[in-house]
């Protein structure tokens, strides 16, 4: 995922207060570093159900929580740093082959075992996961991503997707858009920097 660094960069980029702005990387990378949400007794219950880093990554109803956690401090401005902050970790993870290689695989394998029971679904998946066969597909497929990536017109469709599906602002939706070009390139570049 992004560096804070572009974080701020684009929150600033985007009008929200630096203050803001680094609050909302806190609360989403390191809830364990932000007294509010201990003193809240929040962090308590996020742990207790295993999250950290990243908490509202694949939960809508985390992602809820987020927002309205931040938005008793710092408003709708909060609201938006958040909601910018999960746009740009999605466009970085876009822009990873392998991660994407390995979605299209576990969405097959997925729905390959819908009709089992959960805690043998799982130990299926695990086992397909380990296979050689599998795992050469993911390889070939991350090759396949890396020769179009980054293609601009599927980032911009699943932003929208993600959008929709997450209830983001359009306009932060727009803004991402707008400075897709320059996003990505910080993109790259923070992750040659951080290699």
């Amino acid at each position: 995922m992004p560096s804070w660094r572009i974080h701020l960069k684009w929150a600033r980029c985007y009008g929200i207060r630096e203050e803001i702005a680094e609050f909302a990387n806190r609360l989403i990378d390191e809830p364990q570093n932000v007294s509010a949400l201990r003193a809240s007794g929040l962090y308590q219950i996020l742990r207790s159900i295993g999250k950290g880093h990243d908490w509202g990554k694949k939960s809508k109803s985390l992602r809820g929580i987020q927002k309205a956690f931040i938005r008793q401090l710092y408003g709708e401005e909060g609201v938006i740093a958040v909601e910018l902050h999960h746009l740009l970790d999605y466009i970085a993870y876009l822009c990873d082959p392998r991660k994407l290689a390995r979605e299209e695989v576990f969405k097959k394998i997925s729905q390959g075992t819908a009709g089992i029971r959960l805690p043998q679904r799982i130990e299926v998946i695990r086992e397909v996961l380990r296979n050689e066969k599998v795992k050469e597909k993911i390889k070939e497929l991350a090759i396949k991503y890396a020769e179009h990536s980054p293609n601009k017109d599927f980032i911009i469709k699943r932003l929208e997707k993600k959008a929709s599906e997450e209830g983001i602002r359009r306009s932060v939706l727009r803004f991402a858009i707008l400075h897709l070009n320059e996003i990505l390139a910080d993109i790259r570049s923070d992750s040659l920097t951080n290699v």
